[in-house]
């Protein structure tokens, strides 16, 4: 059976990312209203900048407290359905054990200290660029005594031209590549929301005795994925013969922004089908 990718609950995930879009605009708007850049100043434009990303960040926590616990409650629902779906009847299909409430615990704690580090990146970044414009400021004066309407002009236009070019990057990752306020908010929403159903659905069948899973099928056109597209791997580890979740993902399989899924599979199936032949397996 050919699985696709992880079903989003796409309009939530673009609410989320309007509202920081608009947090980061009035961000912007703060930064390019400030016409000098003394000590007064720029801790004025800072407060007013904190004020934005904290009711930001409380935005951000309802978000994930509510969408990360669904996404996985997804993966294990959609692991009954498919068991049932093989004639296997479920012994655990309801309850949340304690191990369950740990994992969402984990993931809700590791996406909110993602955003987290994100928002203080633009509070950070700005505070550099108000820094640099004071700098600026130091430098006319130390060169002519004041400072011209011109200057003025000159330091608002480097501003502009900062953001511009740069904007506010919050993260820049070990290959080099800036992530931007927006880019980086929505490449961990869906990354976290994947990982959250596919934990969930792996972890609702170990409890239940199975581990293998088959990874979707959609033509993907990424490298390290498209070669796991269609294999059986070992959730846990302990099916002799597969290849392990832990593996393919550090093998480049559920990268930042993968909507590839793990699906249901029993070994029986995976031992006598050979569409489902692994070319991982080991002899």
């Amino acid at each position: 059976m050919a699985y696709g990718p992880v079903d989003l609950r796409e309009a939530e995930i673009k609410r989320l990312i309007a509202t920081y879009r608009a947090a980061y605009r009035q961000v912007i708007k703060e930064i390019l209203t400030a016409t000098t850049f003394g000590k007064i100043q720029r801790l004025s434009v800072m407060r007013n900048i904190k004020a934005i990303l904290e009711e930001l960040g409380s935005d951000v926590d309802k978000w994930v407290k509510q969408e990360i616990p669904q996404y996985y409650r997804d993966g294990a629902d959609g692991a009954i359905r498919e068991l049932r779906r093989q004639d296997i009847d479920p012994t655990k299909q309801v309850y949340f054990s304690q191990i369950h409430k740990e994992a969402i615990a984990a993931l809700v704690e590791e996406i909110t200290l993602g955003f987290t580090e994100s928002i203080r990146g633009v509070a950070r970044n700005a505070s550099m660029l108000l820094n640099d414009a004071f700098q600026m400021e130091i430098n006319q004066l130390i060169a002519q005594g004041f400072i011209t309407g011109e200057d003025r002009r000159i330091i608002a236009g480097y501003i502009k031209e900062r953001l511009r070019q740069q904007g506010l990057n919050v993260l820049i990752d070990k290959s080099g590549r800036k992530w931007t306020f927006d880019r980086y908010t929505e490449m961990l929403i869906r990354t976290k929301a994947v990982e959250a159903r596919n934990m969930g659905l792996g972890n609702r069948i170990a409890e239940n005795g199975f581990d293998l899973v088959e990874v979707s099928n959609h033509n993907s056109d990424h490298e390290a994925c498209a070669v796991w597209e269609g294999k059986i791997l070992s959730f846990t580890g302990r099916t002799p013969g597969y290849p392990t979740y832990n593996s393919a993902l550090a093998a480049g399989l559920f990268h930042p922004n993968c909507q590839h899924s793990i699906n249901v599979i029993n070994k029986e199936l995976a031992n006598k089908t050979k569409a489902y032949d692994n070319p991982y397996n080991q002899p």
